[in-house]
Order: structure tokens, then sequence, then C-alpha cells
């Protein structure tokens, strides 16, 4: 079997791998954003648990698939240093600071554009154990760096083609989250520029995993029932 898989062409491989991990999120993320679904009632418990769920099992069979076709975690970026903390930190903190500046912008160019974002915040109520809040950060913070930076960028960087790995690993953030209506512009193209940027120059994983761990904590700290 895996010498059958090590045969498939790149392509193959790269369509498995990006439809396997966001396209059943995609599809979801845009009839919500077609039905005006824009997170306004928060998310409830057990569709938490199975969001992570579904991305536990995701990762397991996509990283199985890929370390039949020879990938490994080094290549992925997925090494260790001790620096790699102090990056996560900056990483996270240059990213809020990113989102800041571009509701700033957003609210003197366009206000209409955040109305609908500023009347799902209001309405967050904690509804959300933080058991469920914290599986919910660390697992969808591993699975979306892992595929959307490690895998993506690196398989199209290997390719000599840079611009674009970074270019689709935000469109791929931004689709992926187009159930939060506009807020997705604000967060994820800032983020996903930031990230990407800083992964196709240094090729380390784990400060992006870390920075993701705390964007998502300071996202869902609202929805906490304690």
């Amino acid at each position: 079997m895996r010498n059958l898989l090590q045969k498939l062409p790149f392509p193959v491989e790269f369509a498995v791998v990006v439809a396997g991990a966001f396209g059943l999120t995609i599809v979801s993320s845009a009839l919500a954003l077609l039905h005006h679904h824009t997170g306004t009632a928060g998310p409830a418990e057990m569709g938490v648990w199975r969001t992570v769920g579904l991305e536990a099992i995701t990762l397991v069979v996509l990283g199985a698939f890929l370390w039949a076709r020879g990938w490994t975690a080094k290549r992925l970026g997925l090494g260790t240093h001790w620096i790699d903390g102090l990056w996560g930190l900056a990483l996270a903190a240059g990213s809020y600071v990113a989102i800041f500046l571009v509701f700033i912008l957003l609210a003197k160019l366009a206000p209409g554009l955040l109305h609908p974002a500023g009347r799902a915040a209001a309405v967050a109520t904690p509804a959300l154990t933080p058991y469920a809040v914290g599986a919910l950060v660390l697992v969808n913070a591993v699975y979306e760096e892992v595929f959307v930076a490690g895998y993506v960028i690196t398989a199209l960087k290997e390719k000599s083609l840079p611009n674009l790995a970074i270019n689709l690993s935000i469109a791929l953030r931004l689709a992926a989250h187009l159930f939060q209506g506009t807020m997705s512009l604000v967060l994820m193209i800032p983020i996903g520029l930031i990230f990407g940027t800083w992964y196709v120059r240094s090729g380390r994983l784990w400060p992006l995993i870390l920075a993701h761990v705390l964007l998502n904590a300071w996202s869902y700290a609202a929805y906490i029932k304690w």
C-alpha cells in the first residue's frame, strides 16, 4: 500500500490533503455565510466537541497518508528549539496589532461592514466549559497550522512557488472562516500574511502553533462558562 501511495503524482497528493483537511469546512462555512449565520448565536458545546473529534481524526488519517508519502515531522517544520516560544509570543502580538489596525482602518473607511461583527460580539454568551474551549484551542491550532502552513506552504515552496504558497495559505484560512462574515477579513488576512511570510522564511511551525493557540484563546475567552 505504501509503495502504491508513493507513486501518486504530486497534484493528487496536494488535492487529497487540501480537500481532506479543508473541503468540508469550506463548504460548511460558505453555506453558513450564504444563510447569514455569522456566529451570533455562539458555539454550542456538542458542536465544539464534534469539531475537535473530527479535526483529531482527520489529522491522524491525513498524517498517516503524508507519512506514507515520505513526509516527516522535520519536513513540516516541527523541529523544536528553545527560541520557538519567544517567536510564538512575537507572532501572536504582531498579529493582534495587525488585526487592530485593520479593524481601525475598516471602521474609518467602511464602518457598515463592521456592524454585523459588532452585533455578534455584543451577544456572545458564556456557554462552553473550559475543557471544551481548551481542547478546541489546542487541537484546532495544531490542525490548521500543520495543513495550511506546514503542508501547503512547504509543498509549494519546494516547487519554487513561495508567493503562491503564501497567497493560497491566506485564501484557505479565509475560506475556512467565511462563517465569521466580515471578521474573517479582519482576522484571517493579517494572520495569514504574517504567519505565511514568517513560515516561508523560517520553516519553523511550532511558533505558528503557539501563536494560533494564544489567538484562539483570546477569541473564545468570552464563551467560557466558569
